[in-house]
């Protein structure tokens, strides 16, 4: 819930942040970055977005339809529920609907970031959460890869695991964390409410109430040469990824732009529709889904491709806020 309101400040606090650093900075290429200064304004601007996000609890609105207006998928659209805001005991904010009870005011989104400079072959990858980045390669033959650059963190993770165990066996909250088989980081006892809370990431902008249990901003960041085989870059939020193989994906993305011709804009459309299409059949409900997808091949297409799709330099972001199904 709120997740659409939590991606939109992050991503507008994400942006503005690295743009203000790198006009600061003005460096020709990020190359003449080092990797600790890049890594300083990315971790910056990820935990700028986090306080931000925060903040505006104190501003959830008095009603809330969930889940939020969408578009149908063969002629279907999930029916809603109205929450009124209210205060429990303790000053806690939770939101009451008489279909589902209470749900407590917690929300955050992920984020994938993406600063691409197709023409020095550079690219540098952050990421949050489970909104994770591909690169789609094509060799000579024709044949298409996938390198994964991003891992979702998730109780799957080992490390992310071991992370957390060492958080709170330093407190005295580690009987009140469940690291579930299934992924999800589930708090026992929250806010004084009856049920648990959980959440399917282990890291993420905002939720402020599951950040004492090691759910934080800080995010994975990547510094990536682009080769001659490197052909697209696809940042997209888990219903996505859910649906489609990452390799999968990418021949998608590629048949379309490659063979067919399509405009980033359009194949990201499909790609998003074709996904929760396969999700709410396979499963009858598509969770977040959204994508933006960059052309790495800028380099060989200049002077050539009036809809070029990357500029040196450019800020690409990928969010998915909880309760959010967008487009891009």
């Amino acid at each position: 819930m709120l997740g659409e309101l939590a991606a939109k400040a992050a991503g507008q606090c994400i942006y503005a942040h690295v743009e203000e650093q790198l006009k600061t900075l003005r460096p020709k290429s990020l190359r003449d970055l080092s990797t600790r200064k890049l890594k300083e304004i990315i971790n910056t601007a990820f935990q700028k977005a986090h306080d931000s996000v925060v903040a505006s609890y104190v501003h959830a609105p008095s009603e809330y339809i969930f889940p939020v207006p969408g578009f149908p998928v063969q002629g279907r659209v999930k029916p809603q529920a109205v929450f009124n805001l209210s205060t429990i005991e303790g000053g806690v904010m939770v939101y009451t609907s008489p279909k589902t009870g209470l749900r407590l005011v917690e929300f955050g989104t992920t984020v994938s970031l993406a600063l691409v400079e197709p023409r020095a072959g550079f690219v540098v990858v952050a990421h949050v959460g489970d909104s994770d980045v591909v690169v789609g390669s094509v060799d000579d033959s024709g044949f298409v890869t996938a390198n994964d650059m991003t891992k979702t963190h998730s109780a799957f993770s080992l490390s992310e695991r071991f992370r957390i165990a060492e958080l709170l066996s330093a407190g005295d909250d580690e009987d009140s964390v469940n690291l579930r088989d299934d992924g999800y980081l589930e708090v026992l006892q929250l806010g004084g409410l009856p049920s648990s809370v959980a959440l399917g990431m282990t890291r993420a902008i905002g939720h402020k109430w599951l950040e004492e249990y090691g759910v934080i901003p800080r995010p994975d960041i990547k510094c990536y040469d682009i080769s001659k085989e490197d052909a697209v870059l696809v940042l997209a939020t888990d219903g996505v990824w859910d649906a489609m193989h990452p390799r999968d994906c990418c021949l998608f993305v590629l048949q379309r732009l490659l063979a067919e011709g399509q405009s980033v804009d359009q194949v990201a459309r499909d790609l998003c529709l074709s996904c929760v299409f396969m999700q709410e059949k396979a499963v009858g409900a598509a969770d977040n889904t959204s994508a933006v997808i960059i052309r790495l091949d800028a380099r060989s297409q200049a002077g050539k491709d009036r809809e070029r799709s990357v500029k040196g330099g450019s800020v690409f972001l990928s969010l998915g806020g909880r309760g959010e199904r967008s487009v891009v």
